[in-house]
């Protein structure tokens, strides 16, 4: 008898917590229900092993499993999340690097472009600093016994500023010359007046000190005779060519 009403009681448990179950409760009912089914199995398998006491004490142990299950279904589904988020940061991860490989890939290119540029530049560079040192020259002609700068050819000395400037490996040789009347003494101070003429004009439009070279010749490399007046206009001159800095 008393084993029939343990019985009725353990069935009731588990018919209480089926129909809890079959209602479709929220997640706490659900964590109930597993309660109450584990108190109806442990009692049921307490009064199968031990009567009255075993079913008390079953009911209790069956109370624990049926916590115990719902944490275990929570710490289950705490893991899923976990696998979920770990599977988002990997895609994040991989997009991440994927996006840097696409940076890093641009600016090699970008910097095999500007090599590629910069190399056309210097050879550029090169071929016109070649050209103005071995193709550029200019004479400027003195009135006789004047070392004064006709404002004409203060003109084509601005181009001169001009090429200094773009081209800072340049070098600008000033070369000056007399003719023959007069003494060779008188007529090597003028080269040397004409000269500084020439190369004072550069610097105060800026051009430095250590990128002129002044040489005065005086009469000696004169071309045309004594008599000759027309032609001895153009040795009363200075002479401006170009190199380069390292020459």
């Amino acid at each position: 008898m008393k084993y029939r009403l343990m019985l009725s009681a353990c069935f009731a448990l588990l018919g209480v917590a089926n129909s809890a179950w079959a209602a479709g409760e929220n997640e706490m009912a659900q964590t109930y229900d597993q309660q109450w089914q584990g108190m109806g199995v442990g009692g049921l398998m307490g009064a199968l092993l031990g009567g009255p006491p075993g079913f008390i004490i079953g009911i209790a142990g069956g109370a624990l499993i049926g916590h115990q299950q719902g944490q275990a279904d929570d710490l289950a589904g705490a893991r899923r999340e976990v696998l979920e988020l770990t599977a988002e940061q990997r895609d994040l991860r991989h997009d991440l690097q994927v996006a840097q490989n696409e940076v890093t890939t641009l600016r090699q290119n970008n910097a095999d472009k500007s090599q590629q540029e910069q190399v056309l530049i210097e050879e550029r560079y090169a071929d016109q600093l070649a050209a103005i040192a071995n193709g550029v020259v200019l004479n400027i002609q003195f009135r006789t016994e004047s070392a004064e700068l006709a404002p004409h050819f203060e003109q084509q000395l601005t181009r001169v500023i001009a090429l200094l400037d773009a081209f800072p490996d340049l070098l600008v040789h000033i070369d000056g010359y007399a003719d023959q009347r007069g003494t060779e003494q008188f007529n090597h101070a003028l080269s040397q007046r004409r000269v500084d003429a020439v190369a004072q004009h550069l610097q105060t439009a800026g051009v430095a000190v250590n990128r002129i070279r002044k040489v005065p010749y005086g009469e000696s490399q004169t071309e045309y005779a004594e008599n000759d007046v027309e032609g001895m206009s153009f040795d009363r001159r200075v002479v401006l060519y170009f190199c380069r800095r390292s020459s």
